[in-house]
């Protein structure tokens, strides 16, 4: 019998003030139930229930107990939510990618960290630009892989930054071109267009 059974019992029992009821919640009889809550009130050296035939009522003692008893397991349930996240983060490598890059570069990138993959395994969260700068600002993740543009003031100023690769090209068109006013151009602005484009890995 350790104390946050004994801890538990006692919670159970001040809510449904019943030995009958507390062993039937905790599928246990009821000399368990009152072993525990005589060995609770041995070790505090107090009476934590009035007990007037089949109902128990808490004392002034036990309903202190019971603050400090259900913070306890809420502690507990804290303490274990957050073991089990650092369990999966030693044994897993969570990275955030953007859709473009996943789609035309990733598999290459992937391939130069393939002794990191080969210890744990990976997560590959893909999903667009401005959902991932959403994750990296709400401390969803704290790594990973996307393009950077002169606006992303934010990222630069909180986040080390490490350049990849490089890549710039000079987009010819006429003038008349539906492109013609556009300051900025994207990736997806490109699809379903002819370009012609110089020989390149990528």
């Amino acid at each position: 019998m350790n104390t946050l059974e004994k801890v538990e019992t006692f919670i159970v029992l001040a809510e449904c003030r019943s030995f009958t009821e507390a062993a039937r919640r905790l599928y246990c009889s009821q000399p368990t139930i009152s072993h525990h809550i005589n060995h609770l009130e041995q070790d505090f050296d107090s009476r934590l229930f009035h007990r007037t035939g089949r109902k128990v009522e808490l004392t002034k003692q036990g309903e202190v107990l019971l603050t400090y008893a259900k913070q306890i397991l809420s502690l507990v349930d804290e303490a274990s939510v957050t073991i089990k996240k650092v369990d999966y983060f030693e044994q897993t490598l969570s990275v955030f990618v953007s859709n473009y890059i996943a789609d035309y570069f990733f598999a290459d990138l992937l391939h130069q960290y393939k002794e990191i993959s080969r210890k744990k395994c990976i997560e590959i969260n893909s999903i667009c630009y401005d959902d991932l700068k959403r994750s990296l600002q709400d401390n969803l993740t704290n790594f990973a892989i996307m393009p950077i543009y002169p606006e992303d003031y934010y990222l630069m100023d909180h986040y080390d930054t490490s350049v990849l690769f490089e890549d710039e090209l000079s987009l010819i068109f006429p003038n008349d071109y539906l492109w013609d006013t556009r300051k900025t151009l994207y990736c997806r602005d490109l699809h379903n267009q002819t370009v012609l484009l110089p020989k390149s890995h990528y």
